[in-house]
């Protein structure tokens, strides 16, 4: 699992937003692909401290597949997110694959000692490998602080090479809507088709936000309708009244009160100052309905 330019970025835009701090915890480890050089280019053009070379604690990854398998020295995860003021950085996996430190199947409900461990939750691409994404969804959520923030980048749709399910953007935002957190932001992300899977990915991307007056004028997000490759990204935070546990409804299935708590989650998530996670890039993919593009 990786984390790309663009989605780095991201996380740094988040962070200027309100600062990283805490407990990070990736399910999954992942592959932070910055060179040292490539980190400090980043933090300089946001205007973020670059401490951390100077004091020299610098860590190259050399337990990823990812890292080892390029043969790039790219910074570890605990350099990147220390850096943006983390005080912890840990990794769950069902094995100590990769030099994960939290061990448990995300195909199983997690105990009591994980919940409410984390400030961050980094999910790389997890939900789309596991046979049970909707009780994995809920374990991250559960393991997450009043506060704390998740995001997650997963195949919106299964022909992504390598998928075990997609994940469309509805998916999340009626998940986030039914257990009431504070704020969420949901975008596709849409590849032109390729011949196969590269790192980092360089065919044409583009990132469009879920157009929130859309979804309330409709009652719910459509698939995007796309013949490529289709991601879907989130980043959400948790409220102190947020659960985890319940299970949303569908559109056309629901009740009038739970369509009535979801267009209150969704207006609330429509009046957000958060910025966006992404910055457009179009080439030659039109904006899918119900979708504007990220700026």
């Amino acid at each position: 699992m990786g984390l790309a330019d663009y989605m780095l970025e991201g996380i740094v835009r988040e962070h200027r937003h309100r600062g990283i701090a805490g407990s990070v915890v990736q399910i999954g480890r992942q592959t932070v692909q910055l060179t040292v050089p490539n980190m400090i280019q980043l933090f300089m053009s946001y205007g973020l401290p670059l401490d951390i070379f100077r004091d020299g604690v610098v860590e190259i990854d050399r337990q990823t597949l990812q890292a080892r398998q390029r043969r790039i020295r790219f910074v570890n995860d605990r350099t990147f997110f220390c850096a943006l003021g983390a005080s912890e950085v840990h990794a769950v996996d069902h094995s100590d694959f990769e030099g994960a430190d939290i061990i448990h199947d995300m195909n199983q409900p997690i105990g009591e000692s994980l919940e409410g461990i984390a400030d961050l939750i980094l999910d790389g691409s997890t939900l789309d490998n596991v046979h049970d994404p909707a009780l994995a969804l809920m374990n991250y959520n559960r393991m997450l602080r009043p506060g704390g923030r998740v995001i997650s980048i997963n195949a919106g749709q299964p022909n992504v090479q390598g998928a075990y399910c997609g994940t469309p953007p509805e998916w999340f935002l009626d998940y986030y809507a039914a257990n009431d957190y504070a704020d969420c932001r949901v975008y596709a992300q849409l590849n032109l088709p390729a011949e196969k899977w590269r790192f980092p990915l360089d065919e044409p991307q583009a990132f469009f936000a879920v157009d929130y007056q859309w979804a309330l004028e409709h009652g719910h997000v459509p698939p995007p309708r796309y013949d490529g490759w289709a991601f879907t990204i989130v980043v959400a935070e948790k409220g102190s009244a947020s659960t985890w546990n319940r299970v949303p409804t569908r559109s056309r299935l629901r009740t009038e009160a739970e369509q009535a708590q979801w267009l209150a989650a969704v207006t609330r998530f429509s009046t957000s100052k958060r910025p966006s996670f992404l910055t457009s890039l179009q080439p030659n993919i039109a904006v899918p309905e119900g979708f504007v593009a990220a700026a």
